[in-house]
């Protein structure tokens, strides 16, 4: 798979691809917009020169019902080899990295989810997270660890005791 063979976008609305583009690429949107503070937010979405198997939204809202960005999940074949794929734009910062922060661990909670359940039934599937997190892989610890973040080391998470790897808390 090349780098220009998938592509997951946060922005689809702003894209413009020609019908005379050479092997125009598939568009799939499954995700509705989201309002933040009464403005449409980005939804998401894949260029994808691979023929797309499923997709599927999860549609998603924060605990006091405030609707968030859907989480975009399909399935691809890469030339014969399945591929499962989740594109992400996950709640901005805007308001306040702490507080939220339980909009991104909501997404987080979601994929952790799926990509547990994707294991769990198809060890040997290759699967792919992408999009903008609006989280840096090292959250918890530029907060000083004094909340539980959306992205999680998991030596701190009790996920993976000792291992080095990032963990999708909710």
């Amino acid at each position: 798979m090349t780098a220009s063979g998938v592509n997951g976008i946060c922005r689809p609305q702003a894209l413009n691809v020609s019908p005379r583009t050479p092997r125009r690429p598939k568009v799939i949107n499954k995700a509705k917009p989201a309002t933040e503070g009464g403005k449409t937010a980005a939804v998401v979405g894949i260029l994808s020169r691979f023929p797309i198997r499923s997709a599927r939204a999860h549609h998603l809202s924060a605990g006091d019902g405030e609707p968030l960005r859907d989480i975009l999940e399909l399935r691809l074949d890469c030339n014969g080899i399945p591929l499962a794929l989740f594109v992400n734009h996950w709640k901005s910062k805007i308001g306040g990295p702490e507080e939220t922060e339980p909009g991104r661990s909501i997404a987080a909670a979601v994929v952790g989810r799926r990509v547990r359940e994707i294991e769990a039934a198809e060890p040997n599937l290759d699967i792919v997270v992408v999009g903008d997190l609006n989280e840096n892989w090292d959250e918890y610890d530029r907060t000083g660890k004094s909340y539980r973040t959306a992205l999680m080391p998991c030596r701190d998470a009790g996920a993976v005791p000792g291992s080095d790897c990032l963990y999708l808390t909710g």
